[in-house]
Parts: C-alpha cells; structure tokens; sequence
C-alpha cells in the first residue's frame, strides 16, 4: 500500500515598519499581501503474485499477476488487473548444439503482459475548482475542469520475441522484435468547451496508440595477451501511430489523427520566397494571413496542394513529426 501527501501554504504581506530592528515575521505587515493554501493526497493499493519454473537450465517460464487500485481515477473504476507470461529456450543446451565450437549460444526468449499507467494528476478525475476574492466582491469558487467518475487505468499491453546467440565465444547477438499497444489512453479530447464555461475538458480514456520496431546489439569481445577488449554497437528502429482517437481540429500546430504518428506536424508546406512581383502575380493567391493580405515579395511562397490556385486553411496537410526518432544506434567501447 502506497500513501502520498503534498502541503503548500504560503503567506505574504509588505511595509515592514520594524524591518530597521530586524523583526520582519508576517505578523508585524503593515498590509498583508495574500496567502495560498495547497494540500492533496493518494492512495495506491496492489496485490501481486509471480512463479518461476527451469527444467534441466534449458526451458524457463513465468508469469505474474497484480491487481492495483489507485484513487486518483473515478470512484466506478479504480481497480485494474494486469498479468504477462514469459518463456525462455536455452537452444545451446541441446545435444545437438552442446559442444558446438562455433554457436556457443543460442537462446530464444518471448514475453507477453499488460501494464498499468495511472500517472495524472490527483484528482483529475473529480475536477478542479478555482477560489479567490472579488467575485462580486465576495469570496467565491468556480469550476475549472469537468469530473468524471469513469476515469479508469491506461493499459498498456507489450509482446517481445528474441534471439540471443553467441558465436566463437567472442561474438554476441540478440535481434528482438517488440510491439506496444496502448489502449484508454489518458488524454483530452481534441474539441473545445464553450467560454462561457470558463473551464477545461475532462481527462477521459480515449483512444490507442501501437508501438513496434526492431532492436538489435552486437558485441565482440576478445584480448590481446592479457589485455582484454571490447567493441559493440545497438540499434534501435520504431514507429508508432494512432489506432484510434478523439482527434483535434485541423487547424491546430500538432494534428492527433487516425493513422499517423503522435504529434504529428500539421501546416503549410512553403516553396522558398517570392522575389518579384512578377512571380507573386503568377502564383497561386495566397490567403494564408487572411484574404485581405497583400503579398509582397521577400513573403514565404505556400504551396498550394489541392490546385485550387488559391491557398487558405484547405491547403494545410501532414508535415511529419519530432516526438521520437525513427532510428536510434550508437557505438560502445
């Protein structure tokens, strides 16, 4: 069991008249400034369980189970269960590779399980409420953030298959394939609330994002009379994409959209600057800054997609992403 605990308070005053002999405690403020009062608590509750089993150091399985409830989500779903299995084939035990001078290790391994995400905010799930004074001129209180007693764990459910092999008792491989699917992901959703509400949307369990790629690592190892060396290198290739999501309007910097990658790039594609107007008047109209604007030379060059020969909001498309690299590699010595 797990009990967290967070306290601020804070006071604030000016026009110390006894400053000069050194007594600046908040109490002697000729005119106190304001004070803040901040506390919030959670609760973490899990079972758990794992087994192990080996045979002749050659076959190996296991698996886990835990059930967690947490109080940061809604009072109707604070409770998740999440398990894996796993499995191991030590292959260089067999009798057909057991005194093998070349693979002197042959392993393959795969992994299955689920995984509980429950990091938000405290009590993002019972919404927030501002307070503060002057509201017509009386204290008051007024909501921020809508509740949502549904609120419940983000699972993310993980699959790994790998191969681990030695050779010649100086080169080491393992090759793994993984993929990730994250489903109720925590997240806003894309449209806004009226101003008249003058708050935020809810965090709601909303849709699935998979990650898959390869990673690899070598290694050599090897010496030199009695100096021993060692030379590796990895490399790391994924994507990901959105499965499924309550996606944002088309106008925003970064577009949440079914099929692309998280945080993706959504824009206007530019083809250089206008040098003449001679080009200007040649090119597409472009409303980019409004219908009105008048496009001068040294303003960007918009390319217009659709071929409408004018560009506005309909020529806005997919620009890529930057929230993870594809590729990732380096060099170990």
């Amino acid at each position: 069991m797990q009990r967290k605990n967070y306290f601020y308070e804070y006071y604030s005053g000016s026009d110390f008249p006894f400053a000069a002999d050194g007594k600046t405690d908040l109490s002697t403020a000729g005119t106190p400034q304001g004070s803040e009062y901040y506390k919030k608590e959670a609760r973490l509750a899990s079972y758990f369980m794992d087994a192990h089993y080996s045979y002749e150091d050659k076959y190996y399985v296991s698996g886990s189970f835990r059930r967690d409830g947490s109080s940061v989500f809604g009072s109707n779903h604070r409770w998740g269960n999440f398990w894996s299995v796993g499995g191991k084939w030590r292959v260089s035990g067999e009798e057909f590779l057991k005194d093998n001078s070349i693979i002197t290790n042959a392993t393959l391994r795969a992994s299955y399980g689920t995984v509980g995400n429950q990091d938000i905010d405290w009590y993002a799930a019972r919404g927030f409420y501002s307070s503060g004074y002057n509201y017509n001129e009386k204290p008051g209180m007024t909501p921020t953030s809508i509740s949502n007693s549904d609120l419940t764990w983000e699972t993310s459910k993980k699959m790994n298959i790998a191969i681990d092999a030695g050779l010649f008792n100086m080169l080491n491989l393992s090759i793994g394939f993984f993929k990730e699917t994250r489903s109720d992901i925590l997240a806003q959703r894309g449209s806004e609330v009226p101003w008249s509400f003058g708050g935020e949307l809810p965090l709601e369990n909303i849709g699935k994002v998979e990650n898959k790629g390869v990673d690899a690592n070598l290694t050599f190892n090897h010496h030199i009379g009695k100096v021993r060396y060692s030379i590796g290198g990895n490399f790391t290739y994924a994507r990901n994409k959105i499965l499924e999501m309550a996606e944002a309007a088309g106008t925003s910097e970064y577009l949440r959209k079914t099929g692309r990658p998280i945080y993706s790039y959504y824009g206007y594609k530019t083809d250089g600057i206008f040098q003449t107007q001679q080009e200007i008047d040649a090119y597409a109209k472009q409303e980019v800054a409004g219908s009105d604007y008048v496009t001068r030379p040294g303003d960007i060059k918009y390319v217009d997609v659709n071929g409408d020969n004018v560009v506005n909001a309909d020529d806005m498309t997919y620009l890529g992403y930057g929230n993870v690299p594809e590729i990732i590699y380096g060099i170990i010595s």
